[in-house]
């Protein structure tokens, strides 16, 4: 879905404006889980960061794709299995 503007004093350049940005209706299928879980996702403290505009949540996906590597979780190597 591409926005257009329409520049002003007689300049008729066209380009899409939210391009990069998705809607909350289809970022789920991008990354195939449930809108629920997108949705707590946005509601956490540091979530999933968003734009809303009027009644409408958009998602950058760049600004998606960093917020999911900044929660890869890696293993502790310092940590050992216990004995029993």
């Amino acid at each position: 879905m591409a926005t257009t503007i329409k520049w002003s004093r007689g300049m008729s350049q066209t380009e899409p404006f939210l391009q990069g940005y998705v809607d909350l209706q289809r970022f789920p299928t991008e990354v195939d889980r449930d809108t629920r879980s997108i949705r707590r996702w946005m509601d956490e403290v540091d979530g999933l960061p968003y734009v809303q505009l009027g009644s409408r949540r958009l998602i950058h996906l760049e600004s998606a794709r960093a917020w999911l590597m900044s929660r890869i979780k890696h293993r502790n190597p310092e940590r050992r299995r216990r004995k029993r």
